[in-house]
């Protein structure tokens, strides 16, 4: 009986191990994207909820976030309103 317990136990460690292993590596590695694309996304959304005024909200794929000049368009219109460009590459969302 008690060499089927250690046997039992000795599987269990064995099969949960690298899941734990896992969980831990996911846990405590820092993430790696911060100053990425897919990183400038939380400063976007950040902007997004905070402006008060009215605004323009441009979301698009790659060909917005590529081929619109956020900053220029308020200069080059009678727009006077604040631009948030929420915008991803395509293949990233």
């Amino acid at each position: 009986m008690k060499k089927n317990l250690i046997k039992f136990l000795t599987l269990l460690l064995a099969a949960l191990l690298p899941a734990i292993a896992l969980l831990g590596i996911g846990i405590f590695t820092p993430a790696q994207y911060g100053k990425t694309f897919l990183g400038a996304l939380a400063p976007k959304f950040a902007r997004l909820t905070t402006l008060d005024e009215p605004k323009i909200v441009v979301v698009g794929g790659s060909s917005a976030a590529f081929g619109l000049d956020s900053a220029l368009l308020p200069r080059r219109s009678a727009c006077r309103w604040s631009i948030s460009a929420f915008m991803l590459r395509s293949a990233l969302s």
